[in-house]
């Protein structure tokens, strides 16, 4: 095969070329572990979409052990506290010390085994609290394994990012809520806008929940997506940062009180 100097040259940059990097959604459905159902129908979705999974759930571990199996990103859905109130099962307080925040998370991990990261459920007083969001960083960054940390974005104040990249944690924030309106013209509209964005960006990350009309537009949905490739929430991180499934080797904690 004969060259001229001009095609020599075109060969070697497109050999050297980097390659294309198809531009990606992460999907991450938060509020699982009470219905095994609802979360084994998660796990067998045409896409690789992310489970969140509350602690201390009846099913959080038997969903968690299967997501593993089927090669899907498990996340611990901590729940985190928020303006109004709302107590959780797990949940980390802006009142708390740095050993309580320690002892609370350390425990929701250990309840949801694999989990290479964490995201709040709620969480718009906790995540806008720089020390409490500080403490819990720490926490995050001491642990046996490296985890990522999605904010939910509660609030339009959060602090969770500077809280994160002080502590050098893998940081990925959400973009949209999928079923912030649980009809299905909605949850279209909703789909099309992260769609445009990852085509925009590079990259979206989208939250929904478990709810019977959320996960039949989801099926049906992730069976055809075109121009964008569904990917799970890690592999949103740069290699540097990838973070892999595994049980946490922590100390023996004891479960905390219901009442922080």
């Amino acid at each position: 095969m004969r060259f001229t100097r001009f095609g020599v040259v075109a060969a070697c940059l497109i050999a050297f070329a980097p390659p294309t990097v198809a531009a990606r959604l992460a999907i991450v459905i938060d509020d699982l572990g009470y219905n095994f159902d609802r979360g084994r129908r998660v796990v067998l979705m045409p896409a690789p979409v992310s489970l969140s999974i509350l602690p201390f759930t009846p099913a959080a571990t038997a969903i968690a052990r299967l997501a593993r199996q089927y090669d899907r990103d498990v996340l611990l859905h901590q729940p985190l506290e928020s303006e109004r109130g709302t107590w959780a099962e797990g949940l980390l307080t802006t009142a708390m010390t740095a050993q309580a925040i320690e002892v609370g998370l350390e425990t929701a991990l250990a309840s949801v085994p694999f989990a290479i990261g964490i995201n709040n459920h709620a969480g718009s007083r906790f995540t806008r609290d720089i020390r409490a969001m500080g403490a819990l960083m720490r926490v995050i960054r001491e642990t046996d394994r490296r985890l990522l940390f999605l904010d939910s974005r509660t609030t339009a104040d959060t602090v969770a990012e500077s809280a994160a990249r002080d502590q050098k944690i893998p940081f990925v924030a959400r973009d949209f809520f999928l079923d912030h309106v649980p009809t299905p013209e909605a949850m279209a509209e909703a789909f099309e806008a992260a769609l445009r964005k990852a085509k925009t960006r590079g990259y979206a990350v989208a939250i929904a929940h478990p709810k019977p009309a959320t996960l039949a537009f989801l099926e049906a949905r992730l069976v055809d997506v075109q121009g964008v490739d569904i990917v799970p929430i890690s592999k949103l991180l740069p290699p540097r940062d990838r973070v892999a499934p595994g049980r946490l080797q922590s100390r023996a904690f004891p479960r905390r009180a219901q009442n922080p």
